[in-house]
């Protein structure tokens, strides 16, 4: 994924942060924990967190619907 911003001409970016900008996008748009932590192949919630960019008040909220 790195090779492909780069070709693409952007210089910052790489596989990680397009996964965070993925997963936080689609938070942002309503998509439940649950189907980004699908969306991005993870087992565990856990493995989901790195790629969140979002307001630990909204995530505790989020995470309290799951448990």
């Amino acid at each position: 994924m790195t090779k492909v911003y780069r070709d693409a001409g952007i210089k910052h970016g790489s596989s990680h942060s397009g996964r965070r900008s993925f997963a936080s996008n689609l938070l942002k748009q309503g998509a439940s924990l649950e189907t980004v932590q699908q969306l991005l192949g993870h087992a565990d919630f856990d493995h989901v967190l790195p790629y969140l960019e979002i307001e630990n008040s909204k995530l505790r909220q989020m995470f309290s619907e799951v448990l």
